[in-house]
């Protein structure tokens, strides 16, 4: 039961980060072009209702009735939206972006914790907040995107630890890849990349990390779960086509040693 929740989770959030791959920042931070608010808006819409269930987490720990339960959504519904979002309105787009990647982060591991699993009220509450909210969201982001910016183009980035370089052109090679290695899926900008492998791999030494630059044109928007961990296989068969790497980018160490990548 809890593995389909995190699976349902992971394969929404990200078809929701598929909806904003891409995306130019002017579109992204064009104010009320999804009803009363920007895509930006948005994301830090989302990050606010997963920082909610981390408190809620945290007074249900405490032993106390987390404050969410209590809220009367017909009549203030629309009066907690507007406070959340005047606490982001001023955010950059790269603190919105970061805030989205770190956010949710810590919303999985609030969820994973086995007090947390074995309340239903708590995880039908992270159902809504997470993969409910993120498919919601995210067909309005596609309804925009569709009109707003027809002739998309655009890249997204895998960040693969690797104990070897790819061969992009020996498909044999990936399968043999097969458990080596850990992925960030990042529909995101460079600086987020670097963020999410410097979080997840500070400690290794180089050359360690890969990332794969995929054609937004031939991304697939389906997800492949295999024993509730998505690998090597499923990605390259679910998500892309080896076709779809355009380019295949090691990340470096600074002398700060922190992971950079190459962008440019």
């Amino acid at each position: 039961m809890h593995m389909q929740v995190f699976s349902k989770i992971h394969q929404s959030w990200h078809l929701y980060l598929q909806s904003l791959a891409g995306l130019p920042d002017e579109f992204v931070v064009a104010e009320k072009t999804i009803g009363l608010w920007s895509v930006k808006d948005i994301m830090g819409h989302i990050a606010s209702w997963e920082t909610e269930y981390i408190r809620a987490t945290e007074e249900y720990l405490s032993g106390r009735r987390p404050r969410v339960f209590d809220y009367d959504w017909a009549r203030d519904g629309d009066t907690i939206n507007a406070k959340l979002w005047a606490e982001k309105q001023h955010h950059t787009l790269q603190q919105a972006w970061r805030g989205l990647a770190g956010t949710h982060r810590a919303f999985l591991a609030a969820l994973a914790n086995p007090e947390i699993l074995e309340e239903p009220d708590m995880v039908a509450l992270a159902q809504e907040i997470s993969w409910k909210h993120y498919d919601h969201h995210a067909a309005k982001v596609r309804g925009y995107r569709s009109t707003a910016y027809p002739d998309e183009v655009g890249f997204c980035y895998y960040v693969m630890r690797v104990d070897r370089w790819p061969d992009l052109d020996n498909p044999e090679h990936w399968q043999n890849l097969e458990g080596s290695q850990e992925f960030i899926q990042c529909a995101l900008e460079p600086d987020a990349v670097e963020m999410m492998a410097n979080r997840l791999f500070a400690h290794l030494s180089d050359p360690a990390l890969a990332v794969l630059v995929i054609d937004l044109a031939k991304f697939q928007p389906e997800a492949v779960k295999a024993g509730g961990r998505t690998t090597l296989s499923g990605h390259i068969h679910g998500w892309f086509a080896l076709s779809a790497v355009i380019d295949c980018r090691r990340m470096v160490r600074a002398e700060t040693g922190r992971w950079l990548f190459p962008w440019s």
